[in-house]
């Protein structure tokens, strides 16, 4: 008599059958819509098939998504087509490896933010503190209106009165020339920007200082968070993933040579547009999307000996403008510059300070 050692439904044979079965579904029920574009018309099956790890077997890189956006200070809505730019697994905050599915804006936003405004507050209290660095300001030989960082046991003492008769700038970030007093502060994390793609508070309301002498951005007083402007069907199909960025070597090396944070939207880095990094392998691995629309081999190189069409990007409010986009990447050797986009195609970086515009990404998950 024959002796059966295995149940014959093996456990590993039951799970491969699930799987294909929630594949089917998922197939039936995209077909059961007709297109992508009627899929899309219910955010919580998207949702529902990220989860289940199969949404690259539903959509395609370079699918387009539509979303509603409102500008709420302008009182203003958008429909924003969103690329689909990546299929992979992102982390929460919890810890969990999630699948997820990659959005990002299409077209750039209708106006630009600051990446983070000059660090140029008033020192107004009466005595020099050991909490801030001290800048004072000065003209150069070209009539230009620069920032000297001012040594402890030097040319102050922490403790004595500040004059009143100069004007002196502080800041509790480092820079021995002086640059983020004019030009603002290049870290990810303590950027304007990051936190208005992060909040749904209205205008005045979404901003708060990152470290001592941090600047509100110009927008605050007149632009609400970015996220005020989704539905909640929308924003619920989102969450805060691990987004890795590398630091400048000016003011963070005693931090580290990359920093986490966990964003709901975030700027796409160099690596992940397909660009060469200053800094491989940990800025998130390319999109797809990009990787197939600089079509290269290796990643694009920068500034304008290597334009590329593919990275001309639109306004929403104006789709035939080019535009300078915004990336999160720091440009690693200066304290206050980020890196770009360029209305000509061109990969370059500016001024942190300087309002540009951005085509942000977000993680279904």
């Amino acid at each position: 008599m024959s002796q059966v050692t295995k149940p014959i439904l093996l456990d590993e044979t039951g799970k491969e059958i699930a799987g294909a079965l929630r594949q089917q579904n998922a197939l039936l029920s995209a077909m059961a819509r007709g297109s992508v574009n009627a899929l899309a018309s219910s955010w919580k099956d998207i949702h529902n098939i990220v989860r289940e790890g199969l949404a690259a077997e539903i959509f395609h890189v370079g699918d387009q998504l539509i979303v509603p956006w409102k500008d709420v200070a302008a009182d203003k809505t958008y429909e924003v087509p969103l690329d689909i730019v990546h299929f992979g697994n992102v982390t929460l905050k919890n810890g969990s490896v999630v699948p997820a599915m990659f959005l990002q804006w299409h077209y750039c936003t209708p106006f630009g933010v600051q990446f983070d405004h000059q660090e140029n507050e008033q020192a107004s209290e009466s005595s020099f503190l050991s909490d801030y660095y001290y800048y004072e300001a000065y003209t150069d030989g070209e009539g230009k209106t620069r920032y000297k960082l001012l040594v402890a046991g030097t040319d102050y003492a922490v403790g004595d009165s500040i004059p009143s008769s100069k004007v002196y700038y502080h800041s509790s970030i480092k820079d021995s020339a002086g640059y983020i007093v004019n030009y603002g502060y290049n870290r990810w994390s303590h950027s304007a920007l990051r936190q208005f793609l992060n909040s749904a508070k209205g205008v005045n309301e979404w901003w708060t200082a990152q470290h001592l002498g941090d600047v509100a951005p110009e927008q605050l007083a007149t632009k609400a968070g970015f996220m005020s402007g989704f539905d909640e069907e929308f924003l619920s199909c989102l969450k805060p993933i691990k987004v890795t960025t590398a630091l400048n070597t000016v003011t963070d090396t005693e931090i580290g040579t990359t920093e986490d944070t966990f964003d709901t939207f975030f700027l796409p880095s160099l690596e992940q547009i397909y660009a060469k990094p200053q800094l491989a392998g940990v800025e998130g691995e390319p999109f797809e999307y990009w990787r197939l629309a600089v079509g290269k081999t290796e990643p694009n190189g920068w500034y304008d000996t290597n334009i590329n069409p593919a990275y001309i990007t639109y306004a929403l409010d104006a789709k035939t403008s080019a535009q300078i986009v915004r990336l999160r990447s720091a440009y690693r050797g200066y304290s206050y510059s980020a890196w770009l986009q360029n209305s000509t195609g061109s990969i370059a970086s500016y001024t942190a300070n300087t309002a540009l515009r951005f085509a942000p990404v977000c993680a279904i998950c």
